[in-house]
């Protein structure tokens, strides 16, 4: 299934704000943190002349993130962890 190029281009320049160390430094999961939010609010914004079908796709890959994120915080996952498994997962539907 082809992804919006947009969205593919967006988190890959949020990839580079994020560290997937696992003994990340506090600085590291505030910029994950960031990383996470902006990832899930590009995700909310559909992107202008969208076609309906990309639009379904949006809409279905924001829901499975943001399952992702709830379920990784209360597991206790790191940020920095969770962004990874979000790129993951976003470049490998």
């Amino acid at each position: 299934m082809k992804r919006p190029v947009r969205l593919v281009l967006l988190l890959l320049g949020l990839a580079g704000f994020a560290a997937t160390a696992p003994a990340a430094t506090e600085a590291n999961q505030d910029n994950c943190r960031k990383a996470v939010e902006e990832g899930l609010n590009a995700l909310r914004h559909p992107a202008p002349g969208s076609r309906a079908r990309d639009e379904e796709r949006r809409k279905e890959l924001l829901a499975m993130m943001e399952r992702l994120v709830e379920s990784s915080r209360q597991q206790g996952k790191s940020e920095c962890e969770t962004w990874g498994q979000m790129m993951r997962k976003a470049f490998t539907q």
